[in-house]
């Protein structure tokens, strides 16, 4: 688990299972789509509208601390410091042309439909009302950007547990086992694959455990109340994420180990997941990247170790 922030997965080759394939391909699919929709806002971004944003509000973004400015040989330099800050205020100067444009939509419509004899009498009016302040307040993130980042990244991880899920099914071949306890189930039916995970990359059996727990959990909370968190949610996901980082950390952040000292520096620390303040009931909670790092990173080893395994099993 090295790689913490690297979206990839070992390739298949010629001994690797069917499923693998398969899965490989899923895999990548969700990873470049997910690239190339956030790689493209923040290009357009940085390259047709930051510096006229930067010259628009640059009072208010001084006053705020977004940019700052500095006088080097004589000449007035700008230093952006919250890049994200601007991100958001675009993209929320862009989902106000496009809420205009709902409204905008109908009348159009009722026009186009006049004008080819056909009278609506009013039917096709709505009233569109979409306050994109209120919006924001009921997520748990600080701009527009952060809101963009996280519906990707539960897209991804959606996608990804889905798919986890029904490739672990098909390999147990073990008719309605629980999602809950297919890692259980798979240790006890290839039983090395713990013992690899630990050589290989440090993952416990106890991290095994409480990762998958801890994601099913954040698997239903979307699947089942919309990431909309509830009080029996948040005490749910705070306890079996408090177990999931006392595991983390007994992997990958041991006090007084020399072998932990540069995993110290590539590995996010326990703090980064499933924080408390950020658990808010009544709101939308928005996955974060370090959550989602440790999460594609966890499935691609397991299941890269397994392709290995079922290949030996086969050959």
């Amino acid at each position: 688990m090295f790689h913490s922030y690297v979206p990839t997965l070992e390739a298949p080759d010629d001994k690797s299972p069917e499923w693998y394939r398969s899965y490989h391909s899923l895999f990548y699919m969700s990873q470049l789509v997910n690239s190339v929709l956030l790689s493209y806002m923040q290009t357009y971004i940085d390259v047709f509208q930051k510096q006229e944003i930067i010259n628009q509000k640059y009072d208010e973004l001084v006053k705020s601390g977004i940019i700052a400015k500095h006088i080097v040989g004589g000449e007035e330099v700008i230093i952006i410091n919250d890049e994200e800050a601007i991100y958001s205020i675009d993209i929320e100067m862009f989902l106000t042309e496009i809420v205009e444009s709902f409204r905008a939509k109908t009348s159009e419509m009722s026009h186009m439909l006049l004008c080819a004899g056909v009278k609506m009498n009013g039917y096709l009016e709505r009233s569109v009302n979409v306050d994109l302040n209120d919006l924001l307040t009921r997520t748990d993130a600080s701009g527009w950007f952060e809101v963009v980042k996280g519906f990707l990244n539960i897209w991804e991880f959606l996608f990804l547990f889905a798919v986890t899920e029904s490739t672990l099914k098909g390999v147990l071949k073990k008719p309605g086992v629980r999602t809950l306890d297919l890692l259980s189930e798979l240790n006890k039916q290839f039983p090395s694959l713990s013992c690899q995970l630990l050589i290989e990359h440090r993952i416990t059996p106890g991290m095994i455990k409480n990762i998958w727990s801890t994601f099913s959990s954040v698997r239903n909370l979307y699947a089942h109340t919309h990431g909309i968190l509830a009080a029996r949610d948040k005490i749910k996901i705070l306890a079996e994420a408090a177990r999931f980082r006392e595991e983390y950390d007994k992997s990958f952040h041991v006090p007084n180990d020399s072998s932990s000292l540069l995993l110290d520096l590539l590995m996010p620390h326990s703090d980064s997941f499933f924080s408390e303040e950020r658990l808010v009931e009544g709101k939308f909670y928005l996955l974060r990247d370090p959550e989602l790092n440790i999460f594609r990173n966890f499935i691609s080893e397991c299941l890269y170790e397994l392709s290995k395994i079922c290949s030996q099993i086969d050959s």
